[in-house]
């Protein structure tokens, strides 16, 4: 709890600037018809790396936290401080900006509405204040719908979903309130491309029998980053097929 003490982050975003130019770079780069998405980290995922130096291993001692007065310290300095670093990159016209919160599952759902959802929805208050046009996409690794139930009242447009919940039930029962991203297992895509293959079809099949009227505003992608031993094949034939089947 002492650390907080040491703890003293930037006044404003302006040390972030090279995000800026990240994304001027790339939106000039890109035809304009392809989107562009800006991102920062979820405030819990950042807390736990700020602890642990990671999301891997053992974070018990990061959630120990949520009860002791770090997390609730962490908050303090943080928030406003992210909050800016959304609206500097709001600044280039992204079509979205996605908070990714990787460890937002590591909470059971009373853990996460009682010590957690209060700051997000004073961080997404606030990132809708600045930029009230910019839509905002929340990825929440590890979560269901016991927990998007506490979700609705979020200003936010977009959910990305990880490759657990079952994507057409997901959009069936959700795409009424959020438009969706997701949810290709990424383990899937590390296998050989003749083995991946065969999975890419059966996913996108089932996908494309989902009636239109759900599948509209869903983002077509993983339910996670593509991991370093993914093979670059597996990845040109997700584009492939993505563009084939829709």
């Amino acid at each position: 709890l002492d650390d907080l003490r040491y703890y003293t982050p930037p006044a404003n975003a302006d040390a972030m600037h090279y995000q800026v130019e990240a994304l001027e770079l790339t939106r000039a780069a890109l035809p304009r018809d392809k989107g562009l998405i800006g991102f920062v980290g979820g405030p819990l995922t950042l807390y736990v790396f700020a602890v642990e130096g990671s999301h891997k291993g053992d974070i018990s001692s990061a959630l120990a936290g949520l009860h002791d007065g770090r997390f609730d310290g962490f908050m303090e300095k943080l928030i406003d401080l992210l909050v800016e670093n959304v609206a500097l990159q709001a600044k280039t016209n992204p079509d979205v900006i996605a908070v990714l919160d990787s460890c937002a599952g590591e909470l059971d759902v009373p853990t996460f509405e009682e010590k957690y959802l209060p700051y997000l929805k004073v961080f997404f208050d606030k990132c809708r204040e600045k930029h009230p046009e910019m839509p905002l996409l929340y990825y929440a690794k590890k979560t269901d719908a016991t927990y998007w139930n506490h979700f609705t009242d979020l200003p936010i447009e977009g959910l990305g979903i990880d490759w657990t919940p079952d994507m057409a039930e997901t959009l069936k029962n959700w795409s009424d309130r959020f438009a969706l991203q997701g949810n290709f297992p990424p383990d899937v895509m590390t296998l050989p491309p003749e083995e991946c293959l065969p999975k890419l079809h059966a996913w996108f099949e089932k996908m494309a029998a989902v009636a239109p009227e759900h599948r509209k505003g869903w983002i077509c992608g993983l339910g996670h980053g593509v991991l370093p031993t993914t093979p670059e094949d597996n990845v040109r034939q997700f584009v492939k097929l993505s563009r084939e089947y829709f």
